[in-house]
């Protein structure tokens, strides 16, 4: 076996401040690889579909300017992984770990399939998972706290691959960040760094509480009723087309439609930015499944 590592690209379609990427390139030969999950692909909608199909060209870009090109695929993602690590004889495959229960359970096959744990990176957070606690050892339910701790935490070296410059296009504040071309090390300034915390407290606690797209945080609120039936799925239809005849609310849900963007939302189908974490964990917050956060809404993160 030699020193070949493959670099799995999932959503940090980025080469500057990439650990993960750092990691492959300091083998003697790095494979990037894409793996584009027809399952993933088939639920993102079109704006959101897009956008990807675009950030995978601009890293195969970025990858032919450093002299690389990207292997993409089509298919499972653990299968065809595995496939590849295999035909290589790889001995690592480095990534950007991630929250939700779905990659959880890709990456654990993965693992098992290759017979050695992957190279796994938080490329995608500024602190990761478990990092970030109260005094007593526990993830905050409350932001406030998790903001002023995050704070004093300090950051991991920046990581930049030495094979290659930054892909740029780094302003932009939602969907770069989404498809992860801003990265993580070069924060900005203070309301931009706010935001990338309010990211991290999202996912830690998709992290802490798995099922947060389907369970309360705070138990008792299981037990709400919820409407079912032809009438709650016509009033269900009617906010998602923006005909509920609340102006404000319509004009939200038509940008949505129209745009695939709107500020806040946590319908995730036509969303341009729509990450799992921080929409299932403002959809519970917001409908106040969640613990209250601080008297006031969470920001839009983007």
């Amino acid at each position: 076996m030699g020193d070949i590592a493959v670099a799995w690209f999932r959503r940090d379609l980025r080469l500057a401040d990439n650990p993960a990427w750092a990691a492959a390139a300091s083998h003697a030969f790095a494979v990037p690889v894409v793996v584009l999950e027809p399952r993933l692909l088939a639920a993102a909608g079109p704006h959101r579909l897009r956008a990807y199909l675009g950030a995978v060209a601009s890293l195969e870009r970025s990858l032919r300017g450093i002299g690389a090109s990207l292997r993409v695929a089509v298919g499972d993602a653990a299968e065809e992984i595995l496939g590849v690590a295999a035909e290589l004889g790889a001995s690592t495959v480095c990534v950007n770990a991630d929250v939700t229960p779905y990659a959880a359970r890709r990456d654990r096959r993965v693992a098992d399939g290759l017979g050695f744990p992957l190279d796994a990176h938080w490329g995608m957070l500024v602190h990761p998972p478990g990092a970030v606690l109260t005094r007593k050892g526990t993830l905050s339910q409350v932001f406030t706290p998790f903001w002023r701790r995050w704070q004093t935490l300090q950051l991991r070296p920046e990581a930049h691959a030495r094979r290659g410059p930054a892909t740029g296009a780094e302003a932009a504040m939602s969907l770069p960040e989404a498809m992860a071309a801003v990265g993580t090390a070069t924060a900005g300034r203070q309301a931009f760094v706010r935001q990338l915390a309010w990211r991290d407290w999202y996912a830690h606690l998709t992290r802490r509480h798995p099922d947060i797209a389907d369970a309360a945080i705070r138990v008792p609120y299981d037990r709400v009723a919820w409407r079912h039936g032809p009438s709650a799925d016509r009033d269900f239809g009617a906010w998602t087309a923006g005909l509920t005849g609340y102006p404000i609310v319509d004009a939200a849900m038509r940008q949505l439609a129209g745009a695939g963007v709107r500020l806040g939302v946590d319908y995730p189908t036509p969303i341009i930015d729509h990450d799992h974490a921080r929409q299932r964990t403002l959809a519970a917050y917001r409908s106040a499944l969640g613990k209250a956060h601080d008297g006031n809404p969470p920001p839009s993160p983007a």
